[in-house]
C-alpha cells in the first residue's frame, strides 16, 4: 500500500472522529468463507503468457463490519483479507485485501457531509455481471462489471493481474429550500498495476481526481430543475512507446456540464428533458481531443408499487478535433419487477461516452450499445436462484494501432489509426442456499466472450466458484 494511499485513508480516519460525544449503538459482525474457483481462458491466437491467466485457488476469506451510529452520524468499517493458495503454482498464493469505511454525518437540519473510502488489492478475473442495489435489487451499474467506487469497469482483457485500487471520496450537501439543495463532490481514485506481475504490461497505472458541483430546484410542486458542472484530471504513468525510447504523457482533462427539466404529473410519473456537454482535452499526440453533446428526452412510470419503467432518447452529437461532426442517437430504458419469490431487471442503453480510464491504453469517444439483465427466483424457503445477461458492444475511431506491413521508418512509422469495434457477452447463474441461521452455500458461474477487430485480443473464458460461508452478529452495544 503506497505512502499517498495511507496518507489519505489517515485523514478520513481523522475526520471521523472528530465531533461530539453522543449516545451511539454499534454493532459488530463478521465470519469466513471457504470456497474453491477454477478461472480459465482460451485466446484465438495463441499467447506466450496466457497460462498466466488461467488458475485453480482454494479461497479463504474472514470478514468484520463494524457499524456505529447516533442521531446525527453513521460510522461502518468493514474489512476482509483473501487468503489465495493457488493449486496449480505455490509462488502464485498471496493474500487479497478489501477495506470500506463510511461516514455520514448530519452537520445541521440542512446540511450533510458524507465521506468513503474504498481500497481494494486484488487478482481476479472481471465477471462483468451488472450491479444490483443491495436495497431494491435493481441495476444501478453504468456499464457491465463496473466498479461502483470508482466509477470505471476495470478491464482485464490484456490478460488477468494483480492490481491496488483505492478510491477516496467527499462530499456535502446543504438544501436551502424543500426540494431544493447545492451539492459538491471531491472523489480521488489510484490504480496501481503490480509491476511484477507480467499480465501487468499491457496496463496503465493512474491518479484520477474528479470535482462534481450540482445545483438542484424545485420550482413548483410539479416543476423541477437541476445543473451541474464536472472537471476531472487524468494523471497517467509515462510510458515508452513500443519499440522506441520515446516516452509520451497520456495525461487528459474533462469537462462536464449539464441541465435537467423535469415535471411531475404524479407521486409515480414524471416527464424529463436533459441536455450534457462533454469534453475531453489529452496531452498524447497521437489522440485528438473530443467532445460530445447530448439532448435526452425521458419518461418514468410506476405502473405498481412493484413494477417501475423508463425510457429515454434524444439526438447526440459527437466531434473529434480536426474531423467533422457526426450526428447519432442515445437512448435508454428499464424495467424492474418485483414478485413475490423474486425479481426482474432489464437495461439497454445505446449511446457516445469517453472510454479513458478502463486501465488500458484505450483512450476518446466510443459509439456504445449495451443490454444488462438480471433474475432471481426462491423456488422453495431459504433457496435463491439467479442468473444474468451482459452484452456490450463499442465502436472506436482513430485507434492507434502498430501496422506491421507499413515499411515505414522512423519511431512511429509503424503505428497508424485505424477504426476498431469489439464486443462481449457474459451470462452467469448460481444459487445460495441458507443451510441455518448461520451458514450459506453458495456457487456461481459466469461465462464470456469477448470478439474485437484485431484478432490478437479475442478470447473465451470460464469461471466457477463455490463456497460455504459463516457469518454472525457477535455484539450490539
Amino acid at each position: 500500500m503506497n505512502a499517498r494511499i495511507l496518507s489519505g485513508m489517515a485523514v478520513f480516519c481523522c475526520l471521523m472522529i472528530v465531533g461530539e460525544a453522543q449516545a451511539r449503538v454499534t454493532t459488530l459482525s463478521g465470519g469466513v468463507s471457504l470456497g474453491y474457483t477454477d478461472y480459465e481462458r482460451d485466446y484465438d491466437i495463441e499467447r506466450p503468457s496466457s497460462s498466466s491467466d488461467d488458475y485453480s485457488r482454494i479461497i479463504l476469506s474472514p470478514f468484520i463490519l463494524i457499524a456505529t451510529e447516533s442521531a446525527r452520524d453513521t460510522l461502518s468499517f468493514s474489512y476482509s483479507p483473501t487468503f489465495r493458495f493457488d493449486l496449480d503454482d505455490s509462488d502464485d498464493n498471496d493474500v487479497d485485501n478489501r477495506l470500506i469505511l463510511d461516514y455520514e454525518r448530519q452537520l445541521t437540519e440542512r446540511w450533510e457531509f458524507t465521506a468513503a473510502n474504498d481500497f481494494l488489492q486484488a487478482e481476479d478475473a472481471n465477471s462483468y455481471a451488472p450491479v444490483l442495489d443491495p436495497d431494491t435489487d435493481s441495476i444501478i451499474s453504468g456499464t457491465p462489471g463496473e466498479d461502483l467506487a470508482s466509477g470505471e469497469s476495470i478491464s482485464d482483457d490484456q490478460g488477468v493481474r494483480r492490481y491496488t485500487r483505492n478510491a477516496l471520496s467527499f462530499g456535502t450537501k446543504y438544501a436551502y429550500q424543500e426540494g431544493s439543495y447545492f451539492a459538491f463532490d471531491y472523489n480521488w481514485t489510484t490504480l496501481d498495476n503490480d509491476e511484477d506481475d507480467e499480465a501487468s504490461n499491457g496496463y496503465q497505472d493512474y491518479d484520477k481526481y474528479s470535482f462534481i458541483a450540482e445545483i438542484a430546484h424545485l420550482l413548483t410542486g410539479n416543476w423541477f430543475t437541476s445543473a451541474s458542472l464536472g472537471y476531472v484530471i487524468g494523471d497517467f504513468e509515462e510510458e515508452e512507446l513500443p519499440g522506441t525510447s520515446l516516452e509520451l504523457s497520456d495525461d487528459l482533462d474533462e469537462y462536464f456540464a449539464g441541465v435537467r427539466g423535469e415535471y411531475r404529473v404524479s407521486a409515480v410519473e414524471s416527464y424529463s428533458a436533459a441536455y450534457k456537454y462533454s469534453r475531453a482535452d489529452y496531452d498524447a499526440p497521437l489522440q485528438p481531443d473530443n467532445e460530445i453533446q447530448d439532448i435526452t428526452f425521458g419518461w418514468i412510470k410506476e405502473f405498481s408499487p412493484k413494477t417501475e419503467f423508463n425510457i429515454g432518447a434524444g439526438p447526440t452529437y459527437t466531434k473529434i478535433d480536426g474531423k467533422s461532426g457526426d450526428w447519432s442517437l442515445n437512448a435508454n430504458v428499464g424495467l424492474s419487477r418485483r414478485i413475490e419469490r423474486g425479481s426482474l431487471n432489464l437495461t439497454a442503453a445505446t449511446g457516445s461516452e469517453f472510454q479513458n480510464f478502463n486501465s488500458t491504453e484505450q483512450r476518446g469517444t466510443v459509439d456504445f450499445q449495451q443490454l444488462q439483465a438480471d433474475v432471481s427466483y426462491m423456488p422453495i424457503e431459504y433457496l435463491n436462484l439467479r442468473a444474468f445477461f451482459t452484452y456490450r458492444q463499442e465502436d472506436e475511431d482513430d485507434v492507434p494501432v502498430i501496422d506491421t506491413d507499413s515499411g515505414g521508418e522512423g519511431p512511429v512509422s509503424g503505428l497508424v489509426l485505424r477504426s476498431v469495434t469489439t464486443d462481449r457477452y457474459a451470462f452467469g447463474c448460481g444459487f445460495d442456499y441458507r443451510l441455518s441461521a448461520h451458514y450459506v452455500f453458495d456457487f456461481k458461474y459466469v461465462y464470456n466472450v469477448y470478439n474485437s477487430d484485431l484478432p490478437e485480443d479475442e478470447y473465451d473464458s470460464y469461471k466457477f466458484f463455490v463456497s460455504l460461508i459463516y457469518e454472525n452478529d457477535f455484539f450490539r452495544w
